[in-house]
């Protein structure tokens, strides 16, 4: 890409974000994110290169870490799977929240030496398109981000933003979107995207 990569074979980015929610009148704990201090659905985004998020999975239990919803996900054995059957090595790209991975490489944490910090460096600017995919569905959708009208046990949480990030996709098919852009690489067309083409 244009951004530059420090880890070869890295084809997405992997991160998850809370989308909170008003507090549930029942199973209150289960939705609750203590690292954010929030009620909440979690959700795995991944993000293309071409500016497509192909995979978000919403969980309406805000208390699980973004690691436990990555192995929920299958994404890593899904990449060996492709790895294998291609012979070549695919990767995903995440913060330190991730676990190290033969299929998943996360930015080095803790105290960190020269060439540590050097590739956190390299690393960061490439990593944080994911949270520009996640900035992507707010803008369109600002109704993902209000809370207050965000109710677990009276809407279909889980429905409405899967269907949202889906509006996103077919956005980007049609305009690109600043993921695309700095990358260099065009999102599929609309036919080729409904299609499954991609």
């Amino acid at each position: 890409t244009r951004l530059g990569m420090p880890v070869p074979g890295m084809v997405v980015l992997v991160d998850g974000k809370l989308y909170e929610t008003c507090r549930p009148v029942r199973e209150q704990d289960d939705a609750y994110s203590g690292h954010h201090k929030r009620h909440g659905a979690k959700c795995l985004g991944l993000t293309f290169p071409n500016g497509l998020l192909p995979y978000a999975t919403f969980d309406p239990h805000g208390r699980r870490h973004d690691a436990h919803r990555l192995a929920q996900s299958g994404l890593l054995p899904m990449l060996a799977a492709v790895s294998q059957r291609r012979g070549t090595m695919y990767r995903a790209g995440a913060d330190s929240a991730f676990p190290v991975h033969p299929h998943c490489t996360p930015m080095y944490r803790g105290v960190l030496a020269g060439l540590h910090r050097l590739f956190n460096r390299n690393y960061s600017p490439v990593r944080i398109q994911v949270e520009w995919g996640f900035g992507l569905v707010v803008t369109l959708f600002p109704y993902t981000q209000y809370r207050l009208k965000l109710k677990m046990l009276l809407q279909p949480v889980g429905l409405l933003l899967p269907v949202a990030v889906l509006l996103t996709n077919i956005h980007t098919c049609l305009r690109g979107n600043a993921i695309s852009h700095a990358c260099g690489l065009s999102p599929p067309s609309l036919r080729d995207y409904l299609a499954g083409r991609v």
